[in-house]
């Protein structure tokens, strides 16, 4: 009944170790990372400003090396003014094929995005997810900070509270109806699709600083720093 992540990072080192951390603790048995620090093409689409980055990603999946996975993916797209999503596509087909066989689910979210279920934020992710017999449909919101130049170093679930607009769907597959060599078009859906409402599970993109601007009028709410604590 194995659930799994597969995503894609690049000079994350300042974000990876706390994400990690709370996948785990969500009960997923393993996480894929296709490690795309080499492309020196395609650049971050959030600002560095204030990140530290102690350690690289090697040394932060090493502490884990029985449940994360780094794979060297150096690839960049054939222009530099393509858009990231064209290698990530690849890295995303490559992985699901890989361990399609190998788990019963999934999830296809990138290294700023955190999964939570509001209903029981102690269920297990792999638990849940064997009420359904499809592929699940998560729908999203955006989190920030108040700040434009905070620093970040594995701390973003405390900074981040402020609760932004509905952003995109991600999806976790359902290894059983994926057909043999079958390419990965996009990670926000798929034809085997269930979706569900963002009472029952939610992921919340967390875009820091300049990413994303903090106004007045947002509501701040502690889920997922209540969730570490559980």
């Amino acid at each position: 009944k194995s659930a799994i992540i597969s995503t894609m990072c690049k000079e994350y080192s300042h974000r990876l170790d706390e994400w990690i951390q709370f996948n785990l603790k969500l009960g997923f048995s393993a996480i894929i990372i296709f490690n795309n620090d080499s492309n020196k093409g395609n650049k971050l689409n959030e600002p560095t400003d204030g990140c530290i980055r102690e350690k690289s990603m090697d040394d932060i999946v090493y502490k884990y090396k029985d449940k994360v996975f780094l794979i060297d993916y150096p690839y960049e797209t054939f222009d530099s003014r393509a858009h990231w999503d064209h290698i990530q596509r690849i890295s995303l087909s490559v992985g699901v094929n890989a361990f399609k066989n190998k788990c019963k689910f999934i999830a296809l979210i990138d290294a700023d995005e955190f999964i939570y279920l509001p209903k029981n934020p102690n269920t297990n992710i792999e638990d849940f997810l064997q009420n359904f017999n499809n592929s699940i449909c998560i729908k999203s919101n955006i989190l920030t900070n108040k700040s434009d130049n905070d620093i970040i170093n594995n701390n973003v679930i405390e900074l981040a509270k402020y609760l932004g607009e509905n952003k995109q769907t991600k999806i976790i597959l359902n290894t059983s109806l994926i057909v043999d060599n079958e390419f990965i078009i996009t990670p926000h859906s798929h034809p085997t699709q269930k979706s569900l409402s963002k009472e029952e599970i939610i992921h919340y993109h967390i875009w820091v600083n300049k990413r994303y601007k903090y106004s007045d009028n947002m509501i701040e709410i502690n889920s997922l720093s209540n969730f570490i604590m559980l």
